[in-house]
């Protein structure tokens, strides 16, 4: 029987602290009758172009790194992209823990060789693909000025800081958006394709990746009081039963000004004002523990 052949794209940034986990992953694979190609991101947006250029003889995808890396590979690999696995290795491994893939370096690896392959809905904005949700307003106001430096060695807590210097920084301004031909407004805006956010914390309770639509989190007061009061609700998982929160599940949705405001999806930048946000027509794969 041939061997497996695995193309991992490892980004030492995000996986430094873990880079032993890896290694030991990678021994698994061999162990189990894999061929690995290690490719090493060296700059923001490479992994991507690595993405891009694997040829058609490879047999699964696999991330070692964060949601970001692998919002890059997705966004590299075309639409007969073979299998995508994850290593994860980054900050919150948000799509990781929706698919509930297995902690241990035997469960990961077993998952890249024998698990099952699912497909999942991908989102786009302005022609970029996302796979867990994107963001206006405070959230991405603190991705856009995160320290990469600060990041690298304390993780959430360079977030966590990023979000306090905000609170005196930020202006809070109001979206203008349409939902599926509503015109609505909001203060801070996620439009989310799986449950979790930032790690384990459920904004979009409804929201599923096998699902053909989003959820849709409308944040509907402004200030310093508001947004620290939305940021505990996220991380005590009781976003969903505040009363100034609106959900709506939709297809198509346009978030129109103010012009220029960034926009964060999957835990970096990946667009700015006006944003057009939509499903792709087709499932894209990824590897999942396999049933019993």
């Amino acid at each position: 029987m041939p061997r497996r052949r695995i193309a991992v794209i490892f980004n030492p940034t995000a996986g430094w602290r873990r880079r032993g986990r890896l290694d030991r992953v990678l021994s698994r694979l061999d162990w189990l009758g894999c061929t690995v190609d290690l490719l090493l991101t060296e700059a923001p947006g490479h992994a991507e172009r690595l993405a891009r250029g694997l040829g058609p003889d490879v047999d699964a995808v696999v991330v070692a790194g964060g949601d970001g890396t692998i919002n890059e590979v997705v966004n590299g690999l075309g639409a007969a992209a073979p299998p995508l696995g994850i290593v994860p290795l980054g900050t919150a491994n948000v799509l990781a823990l929706e698919l509930g893939l297995g902690r241990t370096t035997a469960q990961i690896a077993e998952t890249i060789v024998n698990g099952d392959r699912r497909e999942i809905a991908i989102g786009q904005v302005n022609g970029r693909r996302f796979v867990q949700m994107v963001g206006v307003g405070a959230d991405a106001h603190i991705v856009a000025h995160v320290s990469k430096r600060i990041k690298k060695y304390a993780g959430k807590g360079a977030y966590v800081l990023s979000g306090a210097i905000g609170l005196f920084t930020y202006r809070f301004p109001r979206f203008d958006l349409v939902i599926d031909g509503e015109r609505l407004s909001a203060t801070s805006v996620i439009v989310s394709n799986g449950r979790y956010y930032g790690g384990k914390n459920i904004v979009a309770p409804r929201a599923g990746l096998d699902r053909r639509s989003f959820e849709v989190c409308l944040m509907t007061r402004s200030g310093r009081y508001n947004a620290l009061r939305y940021g505990l609700a996220v991380f005590l998982d009781r976003l969903p039963a505040l009363n100034d929160v609106r959900y709506i599940t939709a297809t198509d949705v346009h978030i129109l000004a103010p012009v220029g405001d960034p926009m964060q999806g999957d835990g970096d930048l990946v667009a700015s004002l006006p944003a057009d946000i939509t499903l792709l027509p087709r499932g894209f794969p990824v590897l999942v523990p396999a049933r019993r």
